[in-house]
């Protein structure tokens, strides 16, 4: 069975670390490449590792060293409650139309 959907890790500068963390705590999840960033970019300079692939039984996932520019989903939803009465999906979709 092909994955549907692949799993995105955001972390501050650890992602390797992180995999490797996992590899060594939870039983089928394999580590493969490590991407550098060809450039500098916000959360860092060239040459730094940018991405990380894994894979949790089959799964694929990726470990992304994004930074500290990022929101939670708690924060997002404490910024942009929804009106009074209206659902957070009806919300969402209105704030981010596909």
């Amino acid at each position: 069975m092909v994955a549907k959907n692949t799993i995105c890790l955001w972390f501050n500068g650890t992602a390797l670390d992180a995999a490797k963390f996992y590899t060594e705590t939870f039983p089928d999840i394999v580590v493969g490449k490590v991407y550098l960033a060809s450039s500098h970019f916000p959360a860092g300079k060239q040459c730094d590792i940018l991405t990380v692939d894994f894979t949790i039984n089959g799964i694929p996932g990726l470990g992304l060293n994004g930074g500290t520019a990022f929101i939670t989903y708690r924060q997002y939803i404490s910024q942009n409650s929804p009106p009074k009465g209206v659902h957070y999906n009806e919300h969402i979709h209105l704030r981010h139309p596909s």
